[in-house]
């Protein structure tokens, strides 16, 4: 069964479903739709009447079981104030997090949507309807980096991570992460879950780097109404 994607259809303003490749496609039920998210723990090659694959990727689920650490306070690391950060270089730096996302990816998505959407992630993580911390990493009154984190039960995820390209290789986001792990393994989190694609060669070394093993691989596919 496909299920409609309410967020994403009233975001797109289009009808978007999603639906996973081991259940039976109805065709009937496809012409709800203007948008079919795909999505297979297997490489699937499929057809479906009346749509057209645009775009294709591998989300890689890192994930790490939390235990005591050394790290300490550090000064630099602060809940995102609005009067004290610059909201629209931590918009900057969600660009950079999301650079090898799909939805700045497929071509069938119109330019500067991308941006919106994830300007629109960067607004509910700081009202805390997507996350429940954004922390800022800032020296010199200059935001050089940024996580959020969101606790299910005894499971937690990071929805956003990012540190501005010209402090990269610093140690910045060792630290943004080492933070958030000590934070919820003090609120009795277990593991920590990490979502990201496998073209983001440089973010799949620095997690497993950080200790974080591949959980899970998910085949996800843009199918569009021709």
């Amino acid at each position: 069964m496909i299920q409609k994607l309410d967020w994403d259809s009233a975001f797109f303003n289009i009808k978007i479903g999603e639906i996973f490749y081991e259940e039976e496609i109805d065709i009937k039920e496809t012409s709800n739709f203007d948008l079919l998210y795909i999505k297979s723990l297997n490489d699937f090659d499929l057809e479906v009447s009346d749509f057209e694959n645009s775009f294709s990727e591998k989300k890689i689920i890192f994930s790490k079981d939390l235990s005591e650490n050394e790290n300490t306070s550090i000064n630099q690391i602060q809940v995102y104030d609005e009067f004290k950060h610059s909201l629209n270089e931590i918009y900057q730096l969600a660009y950079e997090s999301g650079t090898y996302s799909r939805f700045n990816l497929d071509e069938n998505i119109q330019k500067g949507i991308f941006q919106k959407m994830y300007d629109k992630w960067v607004d509910n993580s700081i009202n805390k309807s997507f996350a429940d911390e954004l922390l800022v990493y800032e020296e010199e009154s200059k935001v050089m980096g940024f996580i959020t984190y969101k606790i299910t039960q005894q499971n937690a995820s990071i929805g956003l991570i990012a540190v501005n390209p010209t402090f990269q290789r610093k140690g910045i986001g060792k630290k943004l992460l080492n933070h958030v792990e000590s934070k919820l393994f003090k609120k009795g989190v277990k593991k920590l879950q990490i979502p990201t694609q496998e073209r983001n060669i440089l973010g799949c070394s620095f997690y497993k780097k950080q200790g974080y093993k591949i959980e899970e691989i998910i085949h996800i596919k843009h199918y569009w109404r021709k």
